[in-house]
């Protein structure tokens, strides 16, 4: 399998693969099972891991979702985030999330001098609808505060995505992301290559192709996403495969290539009734492992 594969190969921080410019909390995986499947998430249908690709999907929430995450960045930083998604009505749904970039790790809320040296601070809201039965449109707007610089420092933005599901087995999205005001941060906790306080501007193509492979459970899924960051040379693409041998147990690997630079992931997830946890790692030249973990409750 994939999974085993990637832990005995060397590993790095997680910043983007390619060229790192512009603040990096729109290209830091959220969720274990997105960053698994190379972050190809932007036509999972049905949860809300895809919203940080393609708010569209939040129409097709079966019920009510809650997620926390903590992404082991680099030895220095981490992300941890949290988010929660609901049902509005028969064609609609709701979504808020909060994400902090800081220094440290779990012990950031009890050292002092750790949270004195400041995080970045993302939150907002998610709203989709259902156009017909097979298209849906939805909305996300963020609010990015940062307080590592001497003045805080704010900004807005917002994304678009469309889902469509014209059968069963295959879905698919697009969306625009990161349109906003500009982000101008001297001291980032995760430094770019290239400083840009213009927020990173993507257009995005994403796929599904979703299998049951036969009557106890197994299924195959294989993802796809295309980036294409305006004002930038190249595309960013991500692939991933979630292979699941029983209900309850899903094997995950994806990769993400641009130009030269290749970042393959692993994962796998256990669900237990209404939890789940989900575990992925990300690896790519540099110095240090990245982790990502995921507790999610569902109820339908």
């Amino acid at each position: 399998m994939v999974f085993p594969v990637l832990l005995f190969m060397e590993t790095a921080a997680a910043q983007t693969v390619g060229e790192s410019q512009g603040r990096q909390i729109p290209y830091l995986s959220t969720t274990a099972r997105a960053a698994a499947l190379g972050d190809a998430s932007g036509a999972l249908l049905g949860g809300i891991e895809g919203l940080p690709s393609n708010p569209g999907v939040l129409a097709w929430l079966k019920g009510t979702r809650v997620e926390y995450s903590f992404h082991r960045v680099s030895p220095e930083a981490a992300l941890q985030h949290v988010a929660a998604g609901f049902r509005t009505g028969g064609s609609s749904g709701l979504a808020l999330h909060l994400d902090i970039l800081h220094y440290g790790g779990y012990d950031f809320f009890s050292q002092k001098e750790i949270r004195d040296r400041g995080f970045e601070l993302n939150g907002g809201a998610s709203w989709a609808t259902m156009f017909t039965d097979d298209l849906s449109g939805g909305l996300t707007v963020s609010v990015l505060n940062a307080t590592t610089d001497a003045d805080p420092v704010q900004s807005v933005t917002a994304d678009f995505g469309l889902s469509y599901a014209p059968g069963r087995y295959h879905r698919f999205g697009f969306s625009v992301r990161g349109f906003g005001t500009d982000y101008d941060i001297v001291s980032p906790v995760i430094p770019p290559d290239v400083p840009d306080p213009r927020p990173s501007r993507t257009i995005s193509l994403q796929a599904v192709f979703d299998y049951p492979l036969d009557a106890g459970g197994q299924r195959l899924m294989v993802v796809f996403e295309n980036d294409k960051m305006i004002g930038r040379q190249g595309l960013l693409y991500k692939t991933g495969v979630e292979y699941q041998p029983l209900t309850a147990v899903m094997l995950r690997g994806g990769i993400q290539i641009r130009d030269n630079d290749v970042e393959p992931r692993g994962g796998l997830g256990a669900a237990v009734g209404p939890f789940a946890l989900d575990y992925a790692y990300r690896f790519h030249r540099g110095d240090g492992p990245s982790h990502v973990f995921t507790l999610t409750f569902s109820r339908d």
